[in-house]
């Protein structure tokens, strides 16, 4: 008999619009072939923005997929933990034993697929520092060369409560990913931005990746 996959996305964030986004952009992407739980982290910072804040996420998101699979004995198939950088996928991997992906790892992922020189494009100056240590041994298995890191001046919590104003914003930044950096794949980077690349104008010859979307196809797959 056929069951429908469960798929737990934890936003290690406390930003109930960053969640939303997240469950908005899987209804769309799934479009009932999985059912999906978005639980935002309890104790989460408001923002995942450098090293300290991101360790505090990792460390809220571990705990309540702990509670929700262990504690509370839910049931999931697959864990997505629904944030751009490469937070707690060994640690719940080995708690849960269960298949676990981050936006990062499933997008670079994808983008592998489509070419060979991948550029990234997020919200936040930081993360042209915070992204290269996390993405370099994620390339070590592929083909890939990461060239260029595009961001935009704002943050991901605030692209998620107002997305129509960052897409002249991301459009410019992919151009710039493709015509400067000469990129022939570009990953649409973080939870906040999810859905948006199907509504940006890239050019013809470049292939861009939604990283939510990636991770939720690697969830279903997994």
């Amino acid at each position: 008999m056929f069951r429908v996959k469960r798929l737990l996305v934890v936003n290690p964030n406390s930003s109930g619009a960053v969640s939303q986004r997240l469950r908005e952009v899987a209804e769309v992407c799934l479009a009932g072939r999985a059912a999906v739980h978005v639980e935002t982290a309890v104790g989460g910072p408001s923002y995942l923005g450098d090293l300290d804040t991101m360790r505090a996420g990792e460390a809220a998101a571990i705990a309540t997929a702990r509670n929700l699979c262990i504690d509370r004995g839910e049931t999931f198939d697959a864990v997505v933990m629904g944030c751009f950088a490469e937070l707690g996928v060994i640690p719940l991997r080995q708690m849960l034993g269960l298949s676990v992906c981050s936006l990062l790892g499933a997008s670079l992922l994808a983008a592998n697929r489509h070419g060979r020189r991948l550029g990234i494009v997020t919200a936040g100056a930081q993360w042209r520092s915070l992204l290269p240590p996390m993405v370099e041994p994620l390339l070590q298995q592929s083909d890939m060369a990461l060239v260029g890191i595009q961001t935009i001046d704002t943050t991901g919590t605030t692209i998620a409560e107002q997305p129509d104003l960052a897409i002249q914003a991301l459009n410019r930044a992919v151009w710039e990913c493709r015509h400067h950096d000469g990129a022939d794949v570009i990953v649409i980077g973080g939870a906040g931005l999810g859905g948006l690349a199907a509504r940006l104008d890239a050019p013809a010859d470049t292939a861009v990746i939604d990283s939510v979307e990636a991770a939720l196809m690697q969830g279903l797959q997994d």
